[in-house]
């Protein structure tokens, strides 16, 4: 059960796209379900698409590859993550949070909603609301994670 409830209408239909594509095991839907088309078109500016790695020997269990960094991602991180690893972007503690939070969306099998801020490169703080939602590898194996970021207003 999901502990915080999603402001975001784009994050709230991008769920309910994943809770569709389940098995009826429950378990997450598969890589393969990840067709641009099939998503919701408001949500793909702000999505991220990782793919799991081995970790460094002595590090966390998982690298974190971008695979996919949407227009909107772009112009709040201030640069294109897509083909670079999260560890190579920096170690702070936000990058340590995110991984905390990737981690815990492979280990449940289960989406993961957060809101947070972030200092974006205009120097300005910025509040989003962040889901990560796990997606299988052919193996069964959890190896893809998509994440999608939405700006709260802060009048909301």
């Amino acid at each position: 059960m999901l502990q915080v409830e999603l402001i975001s209408a784009n994050l709230v239909r991008l769920l309910e796209f994943w809770t569709a594509s389940r098995g009826p095991d429950g378990r997450p839907p598969p890589r393969s379900v990840l067709d641009p088309l099939a998503l919701p078109p408001s949500v793909l500016p702000g999505l991220i698409l990782m793919e799991l790695h081995p970790g460094l020997p002595g590090g966390d269990p998982f690298r974190f590859y971008y695979r996919l960094a949407g227009t909107a991602i772009v112009e709040m991180f201030g640069f294109d993550p897509t083909s670079r690893y999260l560890d190579e972007i920096g170690d702070t503690p936000e990058i340590r949070l995110n991984i905390e939070r990737l981690n815990h969306a492979i280990a449940t099998g289960q989406p993961h909603i957060s809101r947070s801020s972030f200092m974006i490169p205009t120097r300005e703080f910025m509040q989003v609301e962040r889901l990560t939602l796990p997606f299988l590898r052919e193996d069964g194996s959890v190896g893809f994670l998509l994440t999608a970021l939405s700006p709260i207003n802060p009048t909301s």
